[in-house]
């Protein structure tokens, strides 16, 4: 019942946030503003997009090799497209990790360092991202970008919270690894998960590999942050590039909370709101907002083909009967 209701209360996030928007634009507007895109400045936002989830699996990799996990590079891009793609549509906000989980037990690879390695991932992503949004209001302050207030007394204390929580996850009574070992307990898991906050713990050791890995992600937020800024030049808004490196992590940042279905609605809704803040025209910031989710969409093309292609996969394994075991897949 407490699932179902979630459920609904998701959809009605997204329903409400999409109906403001909705009922505020122009339609006809809007529709104009699409029609009349700069198809170089799109184009070129789609090519910089796929390099973004190359980046993405790239530096996901490299925290792999670094825990002892062979993986080839090209498996870690068709995980990444996959898992993102089965994002867009699962439940729960973290349903597209569990595919890219599921898609590795094949391999002869230890499934404790694939979660830590995800988990990992999950919190220095965050945490770039708050990161870069902090780094961002003082260059909008030396540009003369006026940022809305709100997001200044939101940023910088979330920055703070969340390098204190990170620091202290990786000590064993303490943290995201106490919560998990204490659930193992009581659902007789213990050694599994044992093992799983151990793989976690050792990267609180490996600190070049943490550091490589922040500074990729602060890098994969300033590419998003340049394909929001094509699209605004496709659409004709003189975004500044200090606004944009504001509202881009911000935005990120609000969207993955798991309170709407796959960001839809929330993304839109603060595109939208930071744009008319900036003293931009609401129709079309929602034309950008719009383009940015199709860019999303487009982007994750791969990912369908490579979720089909698993779909037939599991369907011909069924039908031939239960599969052969491999070594080191436990």
């Amino acid at each position: 019942m407490k699932k179902h209701l979630t459920r609904f209360a998701k959809i009605a996030i997204s329903a409400l946030l999409l109906g403001l928007i909705i009922s505020r634009m122009n339609a006809e507007n809007v529709l104009q503003t699409l029609r009349a895109v700069d198809l170089r400045f799109a184009l070129a936002a789609l090519a910089v997009s796929h390099l973004d989830r190359i980046l993405q699996a790239g530096k996901w990799w490299l925290l792999l090799r670094q825990s002892g996990q062979q993986l080839p590079l090209r498996i870690a891009i068709a995980n990444t497209y996959v898992g993102n793609f089965a994002g867009l549509f699962l439940p729960a906000s973290v349903g597209g990790d569990f595919v890219r989980v599921f898609l590795l037990k094949a391999f002869p690879i230890q499934m404790s360092e694939v979660v830590a390695s995800i988990v990992v991932e999950r919190v220095f992503g965050v945490l770039a991202l708050v990161f870069t949004a902090a780094g961002a209001l003082l260059l909008a302050d030396t540009a003369g970008v006026q940022v809305p207030e709100p997001v200044r007394w939101l940023v910088l204390p979330v920055f703070g919270g969340l390098l204190v929580a990170i620091a202290a996850s990786f000590r064993l009574r303490s943290g995201i690894p106490a919560f998990v070992l204490r659930l193992g307990e009581r659902f007789h898991l213990q050694r599994r998960l044992e093992s799983l906050t151990g793989s976690y713990r050792r990267y609180g050791k490996r600190k070049i590999a943490i550091l490589t890995y922040f500074a990729l992600s602060v890098l994969e937020v300033l590419t998003v942050t340049v394909i929001f800024l094509l699209f605004a030049r496709a659409v004709g808004i003189p975004l500044p590039p200090a606004a944009a490196v504001v509202m881009v992590p911000v935005t990120l940042f609000v969207q993955r909370l798991p309170i709407s279905v796959g960001g839809l609605g929330v993304s839109e809704g603060t595109l939208t709101w930071f744009l008319v803040s900036f003293g931009f025209d609401l129709d079309r910031a929602v034309a950008l907002a719009l383009l940015s989710r199709a860019n999303e969409l487009l982007t994750l093309l791969p990912g369908a083909v490579g979720w089909l292609a698993m779909r037939r996969r599991g369907a011909a394994e069924a039908a031939s009967g239960p599969p052969k075991s491999l070594p080191g897949n436990h």
